[in-house]
């Protein structure tokens, strides 16, 4: 029983943690100028949407950890300030792998 529960919790957390990206990332979305989200092969923005932050949440997965671990000696501030760069190389390699989510310009 306590594995039902167990896999129970983990899938609410992975929903609501999804849903959350998505949010954020629509926020972003609205709130930036060339951050956005276009329709793609008759999908929405949002399907878009939610696919950007199931991928970015696969890349984020896969090389965060690892970069995060080597800063780790460096010290707390420069933990912090890699991981600003490790969220911005995960946003560039997830807007070159989803066509219909584009950023125009990282620096502004």
């Amino acid at each position: 029983m306590d594995a039902i529960r167990d896999a129970a919790r983990f899938l609410y957390r992975l929903i609501v943690l999804w849903v959350v990206d998505v949010i954020s990332l629509l926020l972003t979305a609205a709130i930036l100028p060339g951050f956005e989200f276009q329709a793609v092969d008759g999908s929405s923005a949002l399907v878009v949407a939610v696919a950007a932050a199931f991928l970015l949440g696969i890349v984020n997965l896969l090389i965060r950890p690892v970069i995060l671990l080597l800063a780790l000696p460096l010290g707390l501030i420069a933990v912090a300030m890699v991981g600003f760069v490790v969220n911005t190389v995960a946003l560039q390699i997830t807007s070159a792998l989803l066509p219909g989510f584009l950023i125009d310009n990282w620096w502004v």
